[in-house]
């Protein structure tokens, strides 16, 4: 292994403790807090203005992330699109929508978004908006986003990679760790929306 190659190995490493702590703050930080009411008002990935009042009638899965992150947010997005397929298998079960809400406005537009999201499902929809508007989305969510700079000049986001359920009325009623296996995160959302 070269010398690059040990530093940038070296880096994400750094780079997912960083993701896991701020996590796992997160889940200590918010767990009793689930039953409150989100709010955004941003652009869907087709460019129509969109809110939390948009989706009031549906359940929704709600991730934050980043079309340039390399690691955790695909494969996030992935297990969210597979979970979503086996739900809808069940014709029982309402109807949840995925949304993908980005940390990364300057490079997310909605055609990247579009485009990002149909490598992994259709059903996906992607917002964006001002920072000030995604500033708003992210604290209605407890979501924490920080920009770095790595050597060289390249820059990334380390933020929560937590995904979130939300209720028909607009209200969070659970959140999803990265780390929660397929088949656990399958069940937690059936026994949540029957």
């Amino acid at each position: 292994m070269n010398q690059s190659s040990g530093f940038r190995a070296g880096l994400f490493g750094s780079v997912v403790v960083i993701v896991v702590a701020v996590t796992a703050a997160f889940v200590v930080l918010h767990t009793k807090d689930f039953d409150r009411g989100i709010r955004f008002a941003l652009t869907n990935h087709f460019g129509q203005d969109v809110t939390e009042q948009t989706y009031l009638g549906r359940y929704l899965i709600v991730f934050f992330g980043f079309t340039h992150c390399v690691d955790v947010c695909p494969a996030q997005v992935a297990k969210l699109a597979r979970v979503i397929g086996i739900l809808r298998e069940d014709w029982s079960l309402p109807r949840v929508q995925p949304l993908f809400i980005t940390v990364d406005p300057r490079r997310d537009s909605a055609e990247r978004l579009q485009t990002y999201l149909a490598g992994f499902d259709a059903r996906f929809v992607g917002l964006t908006g001002s920072s000030d508007a995604l500033v708003l989305a992210r604290r209605s969510f407890g979501v924490v986003s920080i920009e770095s700079v790595l050597k060289g000049g390249e820059r990334t986001l380390l933020h929560s990679s937590v995904a979130y359920l939300v209720d028909t009325d607009g209200r969070l009623i659970t959140h999803i760790a990265a780390g929660t296996n397929f088949r656990s995160v399958v069940e937690l959302i059936r026994e949540k929306i029957q």
